[in-house]
């Protein structure tokens, strides 16, 4: 190859990038994810409220809880009525897939949590009072960790501190908050109680490099928090009724913002509000009724606008774009590649 080919060469992959960049391939805005459990859909908004939200995935049967791999631009929610956890392109693109479903043992998937890299999804089943842990991949079969022997009544949402190893639950039935081992070794931990002031338990969001527990209690109409060891009772109260709360379920944090944000059914609303609480200013709903929600009821964020997208839209784009660059360039391809003579 000469020097005028490797010049055309790095011109054509120069141009193939920023036509690509054009066709959409460039980083994404920071995003709110949400599950609508009235109209058995996924949706996603700008995380702060402006424009209206957009329609990913339809023809869910009950959608309960999901998690978000921004790093490759998907989204899982687990279906408790259809028994099965899927997942769907975060860019709305494609049909959802099944992950696992009644046919490898999936009773009534809620809450999920995932260690992406390590090939990992934890889920609860609260009609099996069971939370489960399988391979993110869909390959092999499913791990009980815990289970009713273990104290567990309805495990509803979930979440995974990857780091130390530790899962985090809410329990509507015992009405508890806990924690236990990701390799399932031990009896799970009581963090809060009904004695704590929980009365309905929803999700949890974790900071735990600030050793803090934040929660959502669909019944007390709260957003609480406490240490994520469980040390602080009673625990402190961020937003409740006065600030317009009612029935919040779905729970995320944005760590470096200082921000939560839940979804409410009551309300009809996606909200955000300071992890300092009320008296830092009053939740703002991001999107309500107006924007076509029914009955929000979980919620995942990507605060830092790194949602990717999915592995099969990036080599279609940069397919197309590599076309259209080399059609440019006047370099034609055909049959092989040309090789520098010796």
């Amino acid at each position: 190859m000469g020097d005028g080919d490797v010049k055309n060469l790095g011109r054509v992959v120069v141009g193939a990038w920023a036509i690509a960049c054009l066709f959409g391939l460039s980083a994404s805005a920071q995003t709110a994810y949400w599950l609508d459990a009235g109209s058995n859909e996924v949706f996603s908004g700008n995380l702060d409220g402006s424009g209206a939200p957009s329609v990913l995935h339809t023809g869910l049967s009950g959608p309960c809880g999901m998690a978000l791999d921004a790093g490759n631009g998907l989204v899982y929610w687990g279906d408790p009525t259809g028994s099965v956890i899927q997942v769907g392109n975060a860019d709305g693109s494609g049909l959802p897939s099944d992950l696992y479903n009644a046919g490898d043992g999936v009773g009534g998937p809620c809450g999920l949590a995932l260690d992406v890299a390590g090939n990992k999804i934890y889920f609860t089943d609260p009609s099996a009072s069971l939370v489960r842990v399988a391979n993110l991949d869909g390959s092999g079969g499913m791990t009980t960790l815990f289970n009713g022997g273990d104290g567990l009544g309805n495990p509803l949402s979930i979440k995974l501190d990857a780091s130390g190893g530790v899962l985090y639950w809410t329990d509507t039935t015992t009405v508890k908050i806990q924690s236990g081992l990701t390799s399932g070794v031990g009896a799970p931990i009581d963090l809060y109680v009904a004695g704590d002031g929980l009365i309905g338990p929803a999700d949890v969001a974790l900071d735990v490099g600030g050793n803090l527990l934040y929660w959502t209690d669909s019944l007390t109409d709260k957003v609480q928090v406490g240490n994520l060891d469980g040390s602080s009772t009673p625990p402190t109260d961020l937003f409740d009724s006065g600030d317009g709360l009612s029935n919040p379920f779905g729970l995320d944090i944005d760590l470096a913002g200082g921000t939560l944000y839940w979804a409410d059914s009551g309300s009809v609303t996606i909200n955000s509000g300071s992890t300092a609480g009320s008296g830092s200013g009053a939740p703002v709903a991001l999107f309500g009724a107006g924007d076509g929600l029914g009955f929000p009821f979980d919620v995942a964020i990507d605060a830092a606008g790194s949602v990717g997208m999915p592995v099969s839209s990036v080599w279609s784009i940069l397919v197309t774009a590599m076309a259209i660059a080399l059609a440019g360039s006047g370099i034609v391809l055909v049959g092989r590649t040309r090789r520098a003579r010796g």
